[in-house]
């Protein structure tokens, strides 16, 4: 499985986890969520709103993608997706919180590309090639959690 179907499949993984969810906790003919909603807890503390929770998510996402050399970023793309879900039917989340999904997506690709060069590399083929692009994705996504963050008060 070529590694940019991974990151097609993360994506894909994250609308139908947010879709899933967001389906089973609302009742569309009242236009609210459900009584007794069942909420989706990440597996690390995320609080929206906090500079710290939105690191958590990325790196998260980042090191959840690295495990089976990238080939798990559907699963890690999936888990936020039913989180975002969940926290914008209980209206903990804005609208605009869903541009920190952007740094999530590329800190999965990052490590896509990363396991790539491990696999390249056990091929006997150089990983420093994918390692400076998967660096270079990291950077630009953590830049970008920062950047959000800061201007996330001025959204409200």
């Amino acid at each position: 499985m070529p590694m940019n179907f991974s990151f097609a499949l993360g994506i894909v993984f994250l609308i139908v986890a947010f879709g899933a969810v967001y389906a089973l906790n609302y009742d569309f003919s009242s236009g609210k969520a459900k009584e007794g909603a069942t909420a989706f807890n990440a597996p690390y503390t995320f609080q929206p709103g906090e500079f710290t929770s939105y690191l958590n998510a990325f790196f998260f996402v980042f090191i959840f993608s690295l495990l089976f050399f990238g080939y798990s970023a559907p699963i890690a793309l999936g888990i936020e997706g039913a989180k975002y879900a969940s926290l914008y039917i209980a209206g903990a989340l804005k609208p605009y919180d869903f541009i920190f999904l952007l740094p999530q997506l590329i800190g999965a690709y990052a490590a896509i590309v990363m396991g790539s060069g491990v696999l390249n590399d056990f091929e006997g083929n150089t990983v420093f090639e994918k390692w400076n692009r998967a660096i270079k994705f990291f950077a630009i996504g953590l830049v970008l959690v920062v950047a959000l963050s800061l201007i996330r008060p001025f959204l409200a």
